[in-house]
């Protein structure tokens, strides 16, 4: 191993409620370094279970702060520096100047930030001989690149997801800093061929992207037989790019017996539950919630699903569904994103974004019948797994990179 120490900033991670998937990664990554120093931005009093032994919670960047007018002169060099490259081009130039105030809040808030995270380096001994790593493309990175440009370390990486994939998901299609974080990184981590491809076509130093799916232990198969109900599972937030709505009003079609688990809350929860209402006698449902990523996982290890279903309009790679397909579960989902590196002909089947619920409850009515609602494909579900998205292979990949 090259260095002793690693560095990763997150917005939740190690504390409970977010940053799920991240949770199994960090944990494999740690067994490749005597000490992991974690700088949340955000903290709580609730640890997940699952950390690595040799995890250091740091809070130093979790604490407000708060600018002053004296702070600009102060860092007026830096400042310009990160601004001189945000606004050469006119189009990124446009957007910038219709929240300059909030972006210029954003540059200063991680300059002082970078001063804060420099001097507990010096602290904790841990300038040299340090592996450096952002979960997101946010404030961190942006830190991160003002750390580098200062000569403060030597090289960073950091993973991308969705919101700081795609410009279609920002105000104005406006990414605030991406060619100055992505000039000072050394790799930028894309978890699907969709995300991959898709920053490549923008041409913003391509060559230092590198592709790299999450992963996940492999898990005995979910359990499995003839029922009369039929078992559809989902997972995602309740919020409008999920489109969770789709699937309960695609069930006020079902005329057989069936029954839908959700896992997850989210602001359009009251609608969902609204739609449920309304549902036939013969559907029966399940709105989970918020639930830790611990039950959901002890929930598809001890009942039967015939089915995962996913709707969603734009995804970075869909995680939720990797989870799913570790137990043998067949997938109907749209083909959003990095969802088509999941979900094919080996897994499930992919579905139109622009499906009606009329038309999805058709394909879940063809599911049941299919082939793919039998023991047999289960087994083709979990080969695919195995081959593309166990956590040892894409661990030891991941590990390389940064």
């Amino acid at each position: 191993m090259k260095n002793k120490n690693l560095i990763i900033l997150t917005e939740s991670y190690p504390f409970s409620g977010g940053e799920q998937f991240l949770i199994r990664e960090y944990f494999y990554v740690a067994k490749h370094f005597e000490k992991v120093y974690v700088f949340p931005a955000k903290v709580s009093t609730s640890l997940n279970p699952l950390l690595p032994e040799n995890l250091i919670i740091i809070d130093d960047l979790s604490k407000e702060i708060v600018n002053s007018k004296l702070d600009y002169i102060r860092n007026f060099i830096p400042i310009l520096s990160v601004l001189f490259i945000e606004l050469k081009n006119k189009k990124r130039r446009n957007a910038f100047s219709k929240r300059f105030s909030y972006h210029l809040s954003e540059i200063l808030l991680a300059i002082k930030s970078e001063k804060i995270f420099n001097k507990k380096l010096q602290q904790i001994g841990a300038e040299k001989n340090t592996t450096f790593h952002s979960a997101w493309m946010n404030k961190h990175a942006l830190m991160l690149s003002i750390a580098k440009f200062k000569n403060h370390i030597s090289e960073f990486t950091f993973r991308v997801h969705g919101y700081d994939i795609f410009l279609e998901r920002r105000e104005n299609n406006y990414m605030p800093f991406e060619v100055f974080i992505y000039k000072h990184a050394k790799h930028i981590i894309l978890n699907s061929k969709y995300s991959f491809n898709y920053k490549k076509a923008q041409n913003i130093y391509s060559e230092k992207l590198r592709l790299n799916y999450f992963g996940i232990e492999n898990n005995e198969n979910s359990p499995f037989k003839d029922s009369e109900v039929f078992v559809l599972v989902s997972c995602s937030d309740i919020i409008p790019l999920k489109r969770v709505e789709l699937i309960a009003e695609a069930l006020s079609f079902v005329t057989y017996k069936l029954k839908w688990i959700h896992f997850g809350d989210g602001e359009k929860m009251k609608d969902i539950t609204r739609l449920c209402a309304t549902l036939p006698s013969n559907v029966e449902y399940e709105l989970k919630g918020k639930t830790s990523n611990e039950e959901i996982m002890e929930f598809y290890r001890g009942n039967m699903i015939n089915l995962f279903i996913h709707v969603s309009r734009t995804e970075g790679l869909g995680f939720a569904l990797v989870e799913a397909q570790s137990f043998g579960i067949p997938i109907l989902a749209c083909a959003a994103g990095g969802v088509v590196d999941v979900v094919n002909e080996e897994t499930g089947k992919l579905l139109p974004i622009q499906i009606t619920s009329k038309e999805l409850s058709e394909e879940i009515l063809g599911f049941k019948e299919s082939k793919l609602n039998e023991k047999e494909f289960r087994k083709t579900v979990k080969s695919f797994f195995n081959k593309t998205f166990s956590i040892e292979k894409t661990n030891s990949n991941f590990v390389k990179i940064i």
